[in-house]
């Protein structure tokens, strides 16, 4: 069965939209996800990783202009966005689709060297941390 097409005039996420991108985002909570989501709308429509953001459209979505400041904060803390902030302007966002350091990962080890130690604490086991051993580990 193929996939449905979209609707003239409706709103659309243009893709592709990197994985590791959005599992790093929907980690950090919040509205963050939406956010995020939202900046790959305008991607889309604009076809360039740079966009003016207006929370105009987010505001309609349920997201305050507060919490759009803390999602930005955190993607940009990150390091999957930069933002370009002006007092009295909407913030220029630029979505970072690669390390800046390393050539995009192959392989799952690749992607653990490539990977901010934040994200790592994503990709380990619940109680690592914990006790200095994986409880999920036979000792």
């Amino acid at each position: 069965m193929k996939p449905p097409r979209f609707i003239t005039g409706e709103l659309f996420i243009r893709g592709p939209i990197p994985l590791w991108w959005m599992a790093a985002a929907g980690h950090l909570g919040g509205k963050v996800l939406l956010v995020a989501l939202y900046l790959w709308h305008l991607v889309g429509l604009n076809d360039c990783l740079r966009v003016k953001l207006s929370t105009r459209k987010l505001s309609d979505m349920g997201v305050t202009r507060q919490a759009v400041h803390r999602a930005l904060t955190a993607l940009e803390c990150h390091q999957l966005l930069l933002v370009e902030r002006r007092p009295g302007c909407c913030p220029v966002v630029t979505l970072i689709t690669r390390s800046l350091q390393s050539p995009t990962p192959s392989t799952a080890r690749d992607l653990l060297h490539s990977v901010t130690p934040v994200a790592i604490t994503f990709l380990l086991p619940i109680g690592v941390f914990e006790h200095g051993h994986n409880e999920h580990q036979p000792r």
